[in-house]
């Protein structure tokens, strides 16, 4: 079947070609939707490629018919055939003509047929040729390195985050995410991705004719970004081989650019993709950068047909060049050069690799810089003036500043606090051990019982001292274009500034070195400072160490008038202190105002009047340095001198004695003076060690204990929301929690590398770290998870409290709750977003529901934790954080007396936790003790009855004392002879209506009355029962029957004469 071959421009897109494709493989090719919908793309969708046939076949009724001028040569694919072979066919331009009279098409049986670095294939005689001068040939090789566009074969994607929770149509509005400013730029010199929380990928489509390799230079500056790269096949199947090594790209120096390692590419379509995702969502992080790709094995001498022609500012002087050479200072070139061309010296300059001359303005103030000599024996140093090169400015103008001629002896500014000058040498040197300075004075010995107190302190800047250095670093490297002959940062007597002449994106860095650490572990880094711009500029204060990496500690930018700065240091260690200045952050301003592709005068000298001062920078606790002053040291039974205090001791002022410290407090300097370096740990917490607040896990809390050693004694993981985005690329973040501080957790980084290639990991009591899941299949046959971005969240207890705030911390108000308990955690490492540190609560709340390790909680409207990226927050919910029940909580229930024993049960509620000393259930012989109520009631009852028991004997006693005086008076009355006279008048009788008479009317006392010697108590009335004497019989009668007055009683007049 014959080729098929077309060519077109769509919708004002590039060329996209199919020459080189027959039909079955056209619709083979769209039938995988191998497309790449934008800049530069090979359609393979039916719509798109019908359209494009339609647009052909109407385009070509209006065309002439094609001469044999208006036909090229090209190559076919090779065929999929165990011998392969490929066609050499005349194809007309595309929109010129049509139809015609084409060559007939020439066999290549080879398609191994490549041709060697500065070389191409000549398809008219169907052999290599040598590329002639100005030209140049990477033979089968492609690279790219210029970036005023986008290359051909190259695409930019960008797409914002999403969040597995956001579901709703609501929380898909809040989420939304402006991309536009967070995709791949291309900046003349490079390509780059300016930052933001969007997901840039710049897709590279190359056909590979045999396998070859991958080599990109790169700048990765800034840990805060994302930097993945992956190679696939048409198939979207990996290629790559190297695992995380090649997959996640090393971090580099500010500065510094990093060739990549070798990638291995299969033979066949590839796809390349470079994919960038700041994690932080802030758009000033460091930009990430690509300076080159270069592609080997692309040996298809349909490729390399014609050797690429010297780009502006390069040049090949010989023929067979695999590579254009930069024009040298003061000269220039344009396309195609075979040679460099030179500036008029007098009034033009070119800075290396321009594409033309520069005119030179007249010179300024700005254009030259003093130096100083060492300082003589007398104490004067000699000022010099020198140009900056490469000179860029012209002093021959009537407006020009002239150099200052001749030489200037000035006085020495004194030495810096701690140091003395060496004639020697001309320079500053530090004391010796054991001995001060004030500067101008020599270094005199402590005096006994005292030791200097060393640090560095920088007040006089006649030359760096010898722990400093300066230097320039542009986008070009530490020797780049952007960067001159000036001192990076020029001492000026009272203060340290900026130098002039460099590049507005220039890196201009001043740095610190502190190689043995700090006494007792911690110190304090303070400067005095000031920014004078017009523009965007921008001050950054960093701090490296072998073990932390590089962070930024505090940025400015803008005008920033004279202020003070401390920071201290988190923990000890070798550092390194680092203040860097640009006089224009990069942004897409800059290149609106300057295209990064200028070179010389113009981009040199804009913003050059802005510049940082430092007037002052003291260091204090070092162990190297000097000393101003003597402190008074504890005594010691070493005679050679002072010792230190042991921990939690303090030296006392008046004798210089170490007095211990309260109890759990802490000595954060052991050479502090007097009571107050005693420092109290916070609430909830101990110090065992007088060095560090922790504590034992088991808090008492406004006299309420708790018991956390459950969950405390381990490490705690916490997972964050999922996030992902629309190309399937996935990350979450991690939360490792040590809770009660035993033993730090660890966070490690497997995938973002320090400048000299260690592994970076955090130990912290929390910290947090971000996984990426991982596609690649380790030895054993899974896929472990990538880490990146660790960071600590607390490094140390500041309390543990019921109380909602503890200092400047705040629980949050989603999760407070007066019953709850809250454990506080901070760290001091200051960062750009979170210049006081970080600060994580831990709200403990008791839930009966929740067994074992419970379950933690992150904030509803949080779900990673934090709100604003310096407070974290958790809600751990678990029954084992209940606090420990009280004497007055427990219920005791004892069971039944088996054999003399019996067991006794010991309930907690659910509100607290039994104490380990008391157990569940515990035998014990049978108690016969009476319960305290029980005897109550017992003692009750016999009082009782003892009270009634006394009643009735009272009753009973009297009633026999009446029944007794009955009998008598009934004995006397029948023994008494009868009365005739009177008798009438002195018988008593009982009446029918049942009255007594002995009570109306009584004649003789002998018939009532009792003799004389009974008790004049008996002298009563005698009522007595109708039928019987007995108690019980009285009581029945009292129920069984009544007199007429109502009364079960019946009364008896009793007279002599009644028988």
């Amino acid at each position: 079947m014959p080729p098929f071959f077309t060519s077109s421009r769509l919708l004002g897109q590039h060329v996209v070609v199919f020459h080189q494709l027959r039909p079955s493989q056209l619709w083979r090719l769209a039938d995988k939707g191998q497309t790449t919908t934008r800049k530069t793309t090979m359609v393979g969708h039916y719509s798109l490629l019908l359209l494009l046939l339609v647009c052909i076949g109407a385009d070509a009724d209006n065309l002439p018919t094609c001469q044999p001028r208006d036909f090229h040569y090209e190559l076919t694919e090779c065929d999929p055939t165990a011998t392969g072979g490929r066609w050499r066919v005349s194809v007309p331009k595309a929109g010129v003509c049509t139809g015609g009279a084409p060559n007939a098409p020439v066999r290549l049986q080879d398609c191994s047929l490549t041709c060697k670095s500065g070389e191409y294939f000549d398809l008219e005689l169907l052999q290599c040729h040598e590329c002639p001068p100005g030209t140049y040939s990477l033979g089968g090789m492609v690279r790219h390195e210029i970036w005023d566009q986008l290359p051909d074969g190259f695409s930019v994607l960008v797409e914002p985050l999403t969040s597995r929770s956001s579901f709703s149509m609501l929380e898909r509005e809040r989420s939304y995410t402006n991309c536009s400013k967070s995709e791949w730029q291309t900046r003349g010199d490079y390509i780059a991705f300016p930052g933001g929380s969007c997901v840039a990928t710049l897709v590279y489509t190359v056909r590979l004719i045999q396998p070859g390799a991958l080599h990109y230079t790169y700048q990765y500056p800034d840990d805060d970004t994302i930097f993945e790269f992956q190679a696939q096949n048409e198939l979207c199947q990996s290629v790559s081989s190297g695992g995380d090594e090649i997959r996640w790209p090393t971090v580099t120096e500010e500065g510094k650019w990093r060739t990549s390692k070798s990638v291995q590419l299969p033979a066949g379509l590839n796809v390349l993709q470079w994919k960038a995702m700041g994690i932080t969502g802030r758009h000033q992080t460091k930009p990430l950068l690509i300076k080159s790709i270069e592609v080997s094995g692309v040996a298809d001498p349909a490729v390399s047909t014609g050797c690429t022609p010297c780009r502006n500012g390069t040049h090949a002087p010989a023929p067979r060049s695999r590579q254009c050479q930069d024009c040298p200072t003061d000269s220039y070139s344009g396309r195609g050069a075979t040679q460099c061309i030179r500036c008029d010296a007098k009034t033009s300059f070119a800075s290396p690799g321009s594409g033309r001359c520069h005119k030179r303005p007249p010179c300024t103030q700005n254009d030259y810089f003093e130096v100083h000599s060492a300082c003589d024996e007398r104490n004067n140093t000699l000022v010099t003036y020198q140009w900056v090169e490469p000179r860029t400015c012209r002093d021959d103008l009537p407006s020009s500043a002239k150099l200052p001629s001749g030489a200037e002896r000035r006085k020495c500014p004194p030495c810096n606090p701690g140091m003395q000058m060496d004639y020697t040498t001309g320079t500053c040197r530090f004391c010796p051990p054991g001995s001060i300075s004030d500067g101008i004075r020599p270094c005199r010995a402590c005096p006994p019982s005292t030791a200097p107190n060393t640090g560095l302190q920088f007040i006089w800047w006649s030359a760096l001292p010898g722990l400093m250095s300066s230097r320039c670093m542009s986008l070009e490297g530490y020797t780049g274009t952007g960067c001159t002959t000036a001192a990076a940062w020029l001492t000026s007597g009272d203060h340290l500034r900026t130098g002039h002449g460099h590049a507005p994106d220039s890196y201009l860095i001043l740095s610190l070195k502190i190689e043995k650490g700090f006494r007792a572990g911690r110190g304090t880094v303070s400067f005095t400072f000031q920014l004078d711009c017009e523009g965007d500029c921008q001050f950054v204060f960093m701090q490296s160490s072998p073990t932390k990496g590089i962070s930024v500690i505090q940025t400015w930018s803008g005008r920033v008038p004279k202020q003070h700065f401390s920071y201290s240091i988190p923990q000890n260690g070798s550092y390194t202190f680092n203040w860097a200045f640009q006089k224009q952050a990069w942004s897409e301003d800059v290149g609106a105002m300057l295209p990064y592709s200028a070179t010389g005068v113009q981009r040199l000298r804009l913003f050059d009047t802005d510049s940082a001062r430092i007037d002052q920078v003291n260091v204090t606790n070092t162990i190297e340095g000097g000393a101003s002053v003597c402190l008074p040291c504890a005594q010691g039974a070493d005679a050679s001198g002072c010792i230190p205090c042991p921990p939690g001791h303090y030296t006392e002022a008046a004798s210089t004695h170490c007095k211990p410290c309260p109890a759990n407090t802490v000595v954060l300097d052991p050479g502090a003076v007097g009571k107050s370096a005693c420092i109290n740990c916070g609430p909830g917490l101990i110090s065992t060690d007088s060095k560090t607040c922790t504590t034992d896990c088991t808090p008492t809390i406004n006299g309420t204990r708790y018991d956390l050693r459950k969950i405390g004694s381990k490490f705690h993981e916490v997972r964050g929301s999922l996030l992902f985005t629309a190309s399937g690329m996935q990350y979450f973040h991690v939360f490792n929690i040590s809770l009660c501080g035993r033993e730090p957790v660890n966070c490690a980084n497997n995938i973002t590398f320090q400048a000299e290639g260690e592994p970076k990991s955090v130990k912290a009591l929390i910290c947090r770290t971000t996984l990426i899941p991982s596609q690649s299949v380790d030895a054993s046959g899974g896929s472990s998870p990538l880490s990146t971005q660790s960071v600590t969240l607390g490094d140390h207890l500041l309390g543990i409290t019921n109380e909602a705030q503890l200092g400047e911390t705040r629980v949050l108000d989603e999760f407070y709750n007066p019953k709850d308990l809250h454990v506080f955690f901070g760290t001091p490492t200051a960062t750009k977003s979170c210049p006081k540190g970080r600060t994580t609560t831990v709200t403990l709340r008791c839930d009966a529901d929740q067994p074992g390790a419970g379950q933690v909680t992150l904030p509803s409207r949080c779900p990673d934790g934090t709100c604003d990226g310096c407070h974290f927050h958790f809600l751990w919910s678990s029954s084992t954080v209940c606090p420990i029940c009280g004497a007055q909580d427990i219920k005791i229930v004892k069971s039944e007396c088996v054999a003399g024993e019996q067991n006794v049960h010991y309930l907690a509620p659910k509100h607290c936790l039994m104490a380990d000393d008391v157990p569940g259930t515990k035998k014990v012989p049978c108690s016969t003790e009476i319960p305290f109520v029980l005897q109550l009631i017992t003692m009750g009852c016999v009082g009782t009855a003892v009270l009634l028991c006394l009643t009735v004997f009272i009753c009973w006693k009297r009633n026999r004392r009446l029944e007794y005086k009955y009998s008598r008076l009934a004995r006397q009355r029948s023994s008494t002879p009868s009365n005739s006279s009177g008798g009438n008048d002195t018988t008593s009788s009982l009446k029918d209506n049942g009255s007594n008479e002995c009570e109306t009317e009584l004649a003789a006392a002998e018939s009532c009355a009792l003799d004389d010697d009974e008790d004049e108590e008996d002298e009563v009335s005698v009522t007595v029962p109708m039928k019987s004497f007995g108690l019980v019989n009285k009581i029945r009668s009292m129920t069984a029957y009544k007199s007429e007055s109502g009364s079960p009683f019946e009364t008896i007049q009793l007279t002599e004469a009644q028988s």
